[in-house]
């Protein structure tokens, strides 16, 4: 998933590389600030439970994209990309956080490996392994699938997980958010 999730990542950030706001921006170097603290939180989080297997060959990327978008999301293997209308919405740097908590959970808790098992089912393929084997020889589809898969380009009316997923992603998201120095209690007024 990891690599995968690595090709299809390229493959957006090209083809939304006119949009894709340079690290200077503000905004842009925001996101990557309130990243790099959450990647270090979630690193130390891990390894205290005893799980870092769980973030295994994550590559924390960040990226934002200049787009009315209200959406966010978190590739698995840690590539996160925010859009400028999120943004918009976000009045704090605690908010921001709860946001990237929120989406990393997604990606620790692998949710997108479930939906993508699921997307793999409703291709005929009976396991993940033909699903990525067929996406071997069809990449355009397989990248569609993944994106599909962790919510990309979504709106953030439309869920792409269920309520289990979600919920287990708002409460990861919070222990995240914290334990970067971040005010969990800004997400109730987010």
């Amino acid at each position: 998933m990891i690599r995968m999730s690595a090709a299809a990542y390229t493959e957006f950030m090209t083809a939304n590389q006119d949009n894709a706001l340079p690290p200077s921006d503000p905004r842009a170097a925001k996101v990557i600030e309130i990243g790099k603290r959450m990647a270090a939180a979630v690193t130390s989080y891990m390894n205290d439970i005893g799980h870092p297997e769980l973030i295994e060959g994550f590559q924390w990327t960040y990226n934002t994209i200049d787009d009315p978008t209200l959406n966010a999301w978190c590739m698995p293997g840690g590539r996160i990309v925010f859009y400028t209308g999120i943004l918009e919405l976000a009045k704090t740097d605690d908010e921001i956080a709860a946001i990237m908590g929120h989406e990393i959970a997604h990606a620790v808790a692998g949710h997108g490996n479930e939906r993508m098992s699921q997307a793999a089912a409703l291709q005929g393929a009976t396991s993940v392994g033909q699903f990525l084997l067929m996406s071997d020889t069809s990449p355009g589809l397989g990248n569609a699938i993944l994106l599909q898969s962790i919510g990309a380009g979504g709106q953030l009316t439309s869920l792409a997980f269920g309520r289990k997923h979600e919920s287990e992603s708002d409460n990861m998201g919070l222990t995240f958010m914290n334990k970067a120095g971040y005010d969990p209690y800004s997400a109730v007024t987010f």
